[in-house]
């Protein structure tokens, strides 16, 4: 996060073997929202606000690896949110992107480059009205799927892995899902071990914000056997946001968020067994 990187031992301990005393910096990519490993243990950064892309990359040993850096890819008002390494060692960089085909809109954008840092393909999709991409995700099958909000709806898009979207999925390549009274945004999404799309965010209920947690085919049609129609809502307090989501071995499914000031946390039976509820 901001112009960091840090390196700590499976026990949570600063590694100091990292850069200098266990942290690594670099202001190209203040603030980094995304980190992720070459297959060579080199560390690529992703980051900026409001801004073009900015791309980072450092040594296994922590020292930036200054003949390779992306200063600014795209133009000013993209905002850089996801990152993924490729086996093949391409990288994916995704976010916001402001300016595309010579217009003026906002869109979801997948930008590829090399393993050495050209810039192979770039392109955008004007999904609707305040377009905004929180994160993305690798799928087994080498896909993408990109996690937002598009005409204030929650909205998930899927990408092949050159980045063009994929019209099998969802209504010509995206799902756009109101779930309360207002504005409904996506920040995380994961698989579960049956192939079913979990995401995780808030809604506004009218008043403040709850945790939302919706299901999807992996072709992207709402669940409705998961809560409500494909999707439920969790009132932990007063504006309430969930920022990461996994599902376990067991079939539950755990939230991390917050609930106005406070970390929060919440677990979901999902497919679980629940014979023994009480």
């Amino acid at each position: 996060g901001g112009n960091r990187v840090a390196r700590y031992t499976a026990l949570g301990i600063l590694d100091t073997t990292f850069g200098t005393s266990g942290s690594t910096t670099n202001a190209n990519m203040n603030p980094a929202y995304a980190v992720a490993l070459q297959p060579d243990g080199k560390i690529v950064t992703l980051g900026r606000d409001n801004d073009a892309y900015r791309v980072a990359r450092f040594t296994a040993a922590g020292t930036l690896d200054a003949e390779w850096g992306i200063e600014g890819l795209n133009n000013q008002g993209d905002y850089g949110r996801g990152l993924v390494v490729r086996d093949d060692g391409d990288i994916l960089l995704t976010g916001k992107t402001y300016y595309y085909s010579g217009g003026t809109k906002d869109g979801f954008g997948v930008v590829r480059i090399s393993s050495t840092g050209t810039v192979e393909q770039d392109v955008a999709y004007d999904l609707g009205t305040g377009d905004f991409v929180n994160s993305s995700l690798a799928l087994p099958d080498g896909k993408l799927l990109l996690v937002g909000i598009s005409n204030g709806d929650l909205t998930i898009s899927r990408h092949s892995f050159s980045g063009a979207i994929d019209t099998s999925f969802g209504t010509a390549g995206s799902v756009k899902i109101p779930v309360l009274n207002s504005t409904d945004e996506g920040f995380r999404a994961t698989i579960a071990a049956d192939g079913k799309i979990l995401v995780t965010g808030f809604s506004n209920n009218g008043v403040d914000q709850d945790l939302v947690v919706v299901r999807l085919s992996y072709d992207g049609v709402l669940d409705t056997s998961f809560g409500v129609g494909g999707k439920t809502s969790i009132s932990l307090g007063s504006n309430d946001y969930g920022y990461a989501i996994a599902s376990l071995a067991d079939g539950k499914i755990l939230v991390a968020g917050r609930s106005n000031n406070d970390i929060a946390l919440v677990r979901l039976l999902g497919d679980s067994d629940q014979s023994a509820a009480g």
